[in-house]
């Protein structure tokens, strides 16, 4: 599929990229942040559609994702329990991340993505490796769930 060309990036769609990045690093850190981002991003990407006028373009394996997600929906709907069913497929609206990411990282702003993704993935492993190594938190019950939050942790060397 070949790509529309792209128009010159508007203040609103310069805001949307770089919330965009910072959402793609943010999941490894803290998923409230990353859901927020996202939801920021959402808003910003509607604007920037509507605004322009713009048809949503999707990669060709979208599609397939869109059917999932609405085989999904209808085996809820017939579902033994459907409340639990629909809120368990809650995480279906993540597929949303696709004509977002496919309208906002063009060209060379894709490289720029995959390498916040790469450095936040570092850091997070660097930080698991401090955890073990210096802290000493060697079994799940004494890891930390988010290294921004303050410490809930019991165990002092």
């Amino acid at each position: 599929m070949i790509t529309p060309p792209t128009p010159p990036p508007s203040g609103v769609e310069r805001v949307a990229y770089v919330l965009l990045l910072a959402f793609a690093g943010a999941p490894l850190f803290s998923i409230a942040t990353a859901e927020s981002l996202l939801a920021l991003v959402a808003v910003l990407w509607l604007i920037i559609v509507i605004r322009g006028r713009e048809t949503v373009h999707v990669p060709a394996m979208f599609w397939p994702l869109l059917a999932f997600g609405a085989c999904t929906l209808i085996s809820s709907a017939f579902s033994i329990d459907r409340e639990v069913s629909f809120v368990d497929s809650k995480q279906l609206v993540l597929y949303a991340i696709v004509p977002i990411a496919f309208r906002l990282l063009r060209g060379p702003r894709t490289l720029k993505a995959v390498d916040v993704m790469i450095t936040a993935g570092a850091l997070s492993a660097v930080y698991g490796i401090v955890q073990y190594g210096i802290f000493d938190f060697d079994n799940l019950g004494q890891r930390e769930s988010d290294p921004w939050q303050p410490s809930t942790s019991t165990h002092h060397r």
